[in-house]
């Protein structure tokens, strides 16, 4: 229990943050999961801003704040950083080796074309499907490992009850 408590304590603090995030990119099923939330959080908040004529700068700053993973929070620091000193979006997000190349490709056709903000909204829509279908997977495997788990637990009570009676009866039988 103290382990745990220290464990949260030091999770609390900025660099336990950001290497228990880092931790959690590495694994399986939930790092996906992480990169797809980060990806939709950032384009919907991105594209909302800058449909609603929020400045670049200040878009871009004020998405930052949205992402919650601290690793990509600050990779999409240092990509805003290269974006106001003028490179463009997709290619500074390409640096940081966090965001999915065809979410890069994706805005990267919507910057040539001048359709940033169509683009945003088409991967939000496409990351809004991928994270509800990953939700119902992880919804379906918890539900069946808790039902295997009760399916367990009252065969266990079963077997206990059966095992009861048969000992009871045979020590009638002996007497």
């Amino acid at each position: 229990m103290f382990g745990f408590g220290a464990f949260w304590r030091w999770r609390k603090t900025e660099a336990g943050r950001e290497a228990t995030d880092r931790w959690l990119l590495q694994l399986p099923l939930v790092g996906p999961f992480v990169v797809a939330q980060t990806v939709l959080s950032f384009s919907q908040t991105l594209g909302v801003l800058l449909a609603n004529g929020i400045t670049a700068a200040e878009a871009l700053r004020m998405t930052e704040k949205q992402i919650a993973n601290r690793v990509h929070r600050r990779a999409f620091n240092e990509a805003t950083g290269r974006v106001l000193e003028g490179e463009a979006l997709s290619s500074s997000l390409a640096r940081t080796q966090c965001f999915p190349d065809l979410v890069l490709d994706r805005l990267a056709v919507g910057e040539n074309t001048g359709n940033v903000v169509p683009s945003l909204r088409d991967i939000a829509r496409n990351y809004q499907k991928i994270v509800t279908n990953q939700l119902n997977v992880f919804t379906k495997v918890i539900a069946s490992g808790v039902l295997l788990a009760v399916f367990v637990l009252v065969g266990f009570i079963a077997f206990s009850i059966v095992a009861a009676v048969f000992k009871v009866s045979a020590s009638f039988q002996l007497g």
